[in-house]
């Protein structure tokens, strides 16, 4: 884990060099994910954990202002090679969403 968070503190120390920080957050683990449906009755249905099993949780995120797509694609594929166990690259998919400039009606 300790190579973990080193390559994580790295990427965050390049971001706020940059300018290009905004906010990060890790998350909570599994146990800490409730999913929430509403339901016709009007009580909402809560499961605990993440409402899908796909083996793959949201553990962090990042909000940054990049000049262009090709560096936030450089970005993710920093971050997609962060060290797991024993040191090799985890190589997981990064998600990218942009923000709309205005918020969509």
């Amino acid at each position: 884990m300790g190579r973990m968070f080193a390559h994580m503190e790295s990427v965050n120390d390049e971001l706020k060099a940059n300018g290009e920080w905004v906010e990060a957050r890790g998350l909570g683990g599994p146990s800490a994910v409730l999913s929430v449906s509403a339901t016709p009755g009007g009580a909402p249905r809560v499961a605990e954990g993440p409402q899908k099993s796909t083996g793959m949780i949201l553990s962090g995120y990042w909000i940054v202002d990049l000049a262009s797509r090709e560096r936030a694609v450089e970005l993710a594929a920093c971050v997609s090679a962060c060290p797991g166990p024993g040191g090799e690259p985890y190589n997981t998919p990064v998600e990218l969403h942009q923000l709309p400039d205005e918020p969509e009606q």
